[in-house]
């Protein structure tokens, strides 16, 4: 595994499972490799040690945030926190259509998933 510094990603790689028709063979391709989970305890403890917080005050802010986050999704927004990225909401449909707009419904919804976009600064 290796770190693509102008991006700030672990990768690893991944031989692909079809066969390419110029080379014959099968080829390798970077995927995002995740050196493990670093949980709320952990960053909550990094947090307070760069600051005037205690690692509990930082644990009940980012319990805090998870909350307000979740209500403003639920509530139709997205949310946009500035160096971060934003955090909005998608939808799959079940393929079934329906002719006129009016007739358009949740029995039609078969996911719906939270996605974030990373902010992206200067490159």
């Amino acid at each position: 595994m290796k770190k693509i510094n102008s991006r700030n990603v672990w990768i690893k790689p991944k031989q692909s499972v079809f066969v390419d028709k110029k080379s014959g063979q099968k080829l390798y391709y970077p995927v995002a490799h995740s050196r493990g989970v670093v949980g709320m305890n952990l960053i909550a403890e990094r947090m307070a040690a760069r600051s005037c917080l205690s690692q509990g005050d930082v644990i009940a802010v980012l319990y805090n945030l998870q909350d307000e986050v979740h209500r403003a999704l639920s509530d139709g927004y997205s949310v946009k926190i500035d160096g971060l990225g934003s955090f909005f909401v998608t939808l799959d449909a079940t393929g079934n259509g329906v002719e006129k707009a009016e007739m358009v419904g949740s029995g039609q919804v078969k996911k719906v998933r939270v996605r974030f976009r990373e902010e992206r600064g200067n490159e």
